[in-house]
């Protein structure tokens, strides 16, 4: 079995890089640009850069926005651990979140984690659909 393992995106041109090469995928609350990699490569630990956003639309209280941050890195460590054979085929994901309650206890991991499940699924399907056209 693969590991995955996660780091951020840094720098500009790695961003312009992935919203240019990207597709997007959108959910209910949430949304996701992903950037796959170009052939699958075999091997024991895969390397995905991830990146996350609430911007200031979305809440205007800090406190919302970062917690929702922290929850949408926590979902994506722990699909990553569970699904680490569909992460083989994304190289680079950015996830944004569309809408937040007024205060930080009302939203909470059950409800994040599933939204960003479904995104990474549409992601691999589009992917597997693409592999079988070629």
């Amino acid at each position: 079995m693969s590991k995955v393992i996660l780091k951020t995106i840094k720098g500009k041109k790695k961003f312009d890089e992935l919203f240019k090469v990207g597709r997007s995928f959108r959910e209910k609350d949430g949304y996701a640009v992903v950037k796959f990699r170009d052939k699958q490569e075999e091997q024991n630990r895969i390397c995905t850069y991830y990146a996350v956003s609430a911007g200031r639309k979305v809440a205007k209280k800090a406190v919302v926005r970062n917690r929702i941050k922290r929850l949408l890195r926590e979902s994506i460590r722990r699909t990553a651990k569970e699904k680490a054979e569909s992460f083989a085929c994304i190289e680079q994901i950015f996830l944004g979140w569309k809408k937040a309650p007024r205060h930080p206890k009302l939203i909470h991991l059950k409800e994040v984690a599933p939204i960003v499940d479904k995104l990474i699924d549409k992601a691999v399907e589009t992917y597997g659909k693409k592999e079988k056209r070629h």
